[in-house]
């Protein structure tokens, strides 16, 4: 069985149109194959998530289960929430700004199934962050979601079931295998906003399992899509909105440097620092940071205890 995990804060337009995809790609399932969990993030009243939610699950074939989160998590946060309610064999995170497809979910299982080492698996998108190299788009402007699943099917056969590895994950959209959360658990809650996937990364490799990505897998994803909203909605300039996610990346990299050590390797530890002299607007973090060395770096403890997470900061919406 598929969990499909889908953290949203705020963004009803966005919201309603990746869940739209997201059944439409899901037709080719039987609903002993899928369950579906929508987990709010604290949204403003006003963006009615809760709401669309329980229209799409009205609608939904597949268990359903809507999870309203009281205080902010954040996006990682609230993924583990996810993960702590899933009971699939692989979990498939999505960020409500996608538009996900049937080739995408279809390759991603097919290379996963086939393959019991690999832990997390990624795919190709119109913006891959943080992947430049991953970070695909058609060759004319999309005008339409059939557009996007007319490419899509493209790169699935272009590519097929190819893969290889990658050396370092963003959860963004990924496919997660059972197997990785029964040996290490959930993200580290020490990290606010980013950074913990890269850490968990890390850590299911150091579990024995690898991180790739599926070259025939490809999503539309408009990037940056909470940023996008609170800049329509709130009258706040890009420059801010950009600004104050650049202090939370530079809070969540200097936890990440503290565990991991990143001093023994003569990485600063602050996030401006390490950016100086990156030209690109979407630099690749891996010619930032010697993941391989990363890994070297002391014996950590790779478990981090589901029963960390705080049950009574949710609350499951029956109906």
């Amino acid at each position: 069985m598929i969990s499909v995990v889908l953290p949203v804060r705020n963004s009803p337009k966005l919201t309603a149109d990746c869940l739209d995809a997201l059944g439409f790609s899901l037709e080719q399932f039987t609903r002993d194959d899928v369950e579906i969990l929508l987990i709010d993030d604290d949204s403003d009243p006003d963006c009615q998530i809760i709401e669309i939610f329980k229209l799409f699950k009205d609608f939904s074939p597949f268990p359903t289960k809507i999870i309203k989160l009281n205080q902010r998590h954040h996006f990682l946060g609230a993924c583990n929430y996810g993960l702590y309610f899933s009971r699939g064999d692989f979990i498939l995170i999505v960020s409500n700004d996608m538009l996900i497809t049937p080739s995408y979910i279809h390759t991603l299982v097919k290379v996963m199934s086939a393959d019991a080492k690999i832990g997390i698996l990624r795919g190709l998108m119109s913006y891959a962050d943080g992947f430049p190299d991953l970070s695909v788009s058609p060759p004319l402007p999309v005008r339409d979601y059939e557009d996007i699943i007319l490419f899509s099917d493209y790169v699935a056969r272009y590519y097929q079931n190819s893969a290889r590895n990658v050396s370092y994950v963003g959860f963004d959209s990924v496919l997660i295998r059972r197997e990785v959360i029964d040996a290490i658990g959930i993200l580290d809650p020490s990290y606010f906003g980013y950074f913990g996937e890269i850490d968990y990364g890390l850590r299911c490799e150091l579990s024995g399992f690898s991180l790739q990505v599926a070259l025939g897998a490809w999503l539309y994803h408009l990037g940056s899509g909470h940023i996008h909203y609170e800049i329509s909605a709130t009258g706040i300039d890009r420059a801010t909105a950009l600004k104050e996610r650049t202090q939370l990346v530079n809070s969540a990299y200097q936890v990440f440097h503290s565990k991991w050590h990143l001093h023994r390797l003569g990485l600063p530890f602050s996030w401006y620092e390490l950016l100086k002299g990156q030209t690109e607007v979407n630099p690749d973090l891996s010619k930032m940071i010697d993941f391989a060395r990363v890994k070297e770096q002391g014996n950590l403890d790779l478990f981090v205890d589901p029963k960390q997470i705080n049950l009574d900061a949710c609350q499951i919406i029956d109906s």
